[in-house]
């Protein structure tokens, strides 16, 4: 069955076998076209003519990629190529780096050329399971990382990206998805020292406590814009705040980060024994995950239980698995009551209102008149990554564009290729005429802001809604059509538009979601009002109110704070 994926997929990418004996019998050296001025590609083509061997040509392109000149860099890759197209080294350089410029088709072209000459090589296997599920293929994603798995047990990043596809795969259920997470965990294989529970702590429940928060993300991430304003509003007479950063490389998000700390540390090249040994001597009380199983995790450090509690938060939309976790914050809506407890090895600490802090960019533009009362016509609008866009969310879409006539339907952020050949084909599978869809890329933020003045309507998606996505659209004027399921990553658009007072904008099923999107495209004066007024509402609503949830979350901190000291 592999055999014929493989297959398939380098029919789809024309990168097939007869293709990599067609490069090794004529040795063509790219045209080089590094960024820049001439003289920086006269001074390329000179050293890349000293280098007679791809193994030197891909050592030239290593200081290139790390000196962050990427077109440099990406030529020395495809000469190193050229000349050995069975340079694996070569070719991992450079898929890796055609898939951060989003260029996902010749990304794979890559790990499958890998695959034609070493067929259980486990990271190919990988990436090219990262490149399918960024073009939207979640379910030929997760065969690729279990392949992976399968020849490589404890590769961790294949597990972690297996869970991210999975959450992602309409018809996965709640109940497999918390099975897949302890599996992963056990494969892990993370255990704690010894003396992990040997704790010299005060029980002192009213005492200042000292907060750690660790993440991979604390840079121009979702993750930091929502901390950055709790981390200002923290109660310095009662918490003190440590963060444990495992980024290498810090931005100007980073710096506002570290103003808000009252101690820093970088552990991204400590092992997790010495990271947890760190924690120990910092006196964390409480230690919080803000990664999960997301790039920059670190998993290993929290199952040596540093801290006598510890919390997952807001970087991670499932259980972590990991019993050494003891709660996980969220909400009634996120994760109701009596029936999501049996989906996670923590405790689930509800916030009162809402477990989101969103704050607006400063640089985001005014928000826009209707479009559609120049247009005569709707325009519908998704904003959110192009791997939560699957076949049955765009058979829901063309639903909405035969309900609504005339109307259009934008998406943005869209790698170009296939993915957008693939989605043309499943809208025209649906009867739409493909003149009524716009896809675009990844766009300048300026501009991606600039792109929502030219929509009526967002629709989000589905089995994965959208978080940030769905709050800088709301933002921006444009309501949110969302759909509600069973589990977290589904309900994540319910709380969000619950706590904006606009349930009504919440549907519970295809025949719902179908008819609120129709039902609001077809009263414009209702839809005029509600663009015009979202930014007042969004400002008096508990989603932005960041002194209530920060207290909030304090109080939550404390109340397991004073259940541990009592169990003492």
């Amino acid at each position: 069955m592999l055999k014929r994926l493989f297959a398939e997929l380098r029919g789809r990418l024309k990168s097939d076998a007869a293709r990599v004996e067609d490069r090794r019998r004529h040795v063509l050296v790219p045209e080089l076209q590094p960024d820049g001025d001439d003289s920086a590609g006269d001074d390329l083509s000179a050293r890349l003519s000293t280098q007679r061997d791809a193994t030197s040509c891909n050592a030239l392109g290593e200081r290139y990629r790390k000196e962050g000149a990427r077109a440099e860099a990406r030529a020395c890759f495809e000469r190193a190529v050229a000349l050995d197209p069975d340079h694996i080294a070569a070719r991992f350089n450079l898929g890796n780096l055609l898939y951060g410029a989003n260029k996902i088709d010749a990304a794979a072209e890559q790990y499958l050329a890998i695959l034609a000459v070493q067929p259980n090589n486990h990271n190919a296997l990988n990436n090219l399971g990262l490149a399918l599920l960024q073009s939207g293929q979640a379910a030929e994603a997760v065969r690729m990382f279990r392949k992976a798995l399968g020849e490589h047990p404890e590769f961790e990043e294949a597990g972690n990206n297996l869970l991210l596809a999975l959450t992602l795969t309409p018809g996965v259920t709640a109940e497999d998805l918390f099975e897949e997470h302890l599996r992963h965990t056990s494969r892990m294989n993370v255990t704690g020292p010894a003396h992990a529970g040997d704790y010299q702590k005060s029980p002192d429940p009213r005492r200042q406590l000292r907060i750690g928060y660790v993440s991979g993300d604390f840079k121009n991430h979702p993750v930091a814009w929502f901390l950055e304003q709790v981390l200002a509003h923290h109660d310095v007479r009662r918490f003190e705040i440590f963060c444990y950063s495992n980024w290498y490389k810090a931005d100007a998000v980073t710096t506002t980060l570290k103003q808000h700390a009252d101690a820093w540390r970088q552990i991204n090249e400590l092992t997790d024994d010495m990271a947890a040994e760190r924690v120990r001597r910092d006196g964390i009380d409480i230690l919080v995950d803000l990664s999960g199983h997301t790039n920059g995790g670190r998993l290993g450090l929290f199952a040596r239980k540093p801290a006598p509690l510890q919390i997952t938060y807001l970087g991670y939309a499932n259980t972590t698995g990991l019993s050494a976790i003891d709660y996980r914050i969220t909400d009634a809506y996120c994760d109701p009551a009596g029936k999501s407890e049996g989906y996670y090895v923590e405790t689930l600490l509800r916030l009162p209102d809402c477990m989101w802090c969103y704050h607006p960019h400063k640089n985001m533009p005014d928000v826009g008149a209707l479009p559609a009362m120049s247009n005569g016509y709707v325009v519908f609008g998704s904003f959110n990554n192009a791997m939560k866009i699957n076949s049955e969310l765009t058979a829901w879409w063309s639903r909405v564009l035969r309900m609504v006539p005339n109307s259009k339907l934008v998406i943005a952020c869209l790698p170009e290729g296939r993915t957008r050949e693939r989605l043309l084909q499943e809208f025209m599978s649906q009867a739409i005429d493909t003149s009524r869809i716009e896809l675009l890329g990844r766009l300048p933020m300026r501009e991606f802001w600039r792109l929502h003045h030219r929509v009526d309507i967002a629709l989000d998606s589905f089995p994965c809604n959208g978080g940030t996505t769905t709050c800088d659209t709301l933002w921006m004027g444009v309501p949110v059509v969302s759909w509600c399921g069973d589990r977290f990553v589904s309900r994540a658009g319910y709380s969000i538009l619950a706590n904006v007072a606009m349930e009504d904008m919440v549907a519970y099923n295809a025949e719902g979601y179908v008819a609120i999107a129709g039902s609001l495209a077809r009263d414009l004066s209702r839809l005029e009002k509600l663009r015009l007024g979202l930014r007042e509402r969004l400002r008096a609503s508990p989603l932005l109110d960041v002194a209530r949830f920060t207290r909030h979350l304090e109080s939550a901190y404390r109340k397991v704070w004073e259940d541990w000291c009592r169990s003492r």
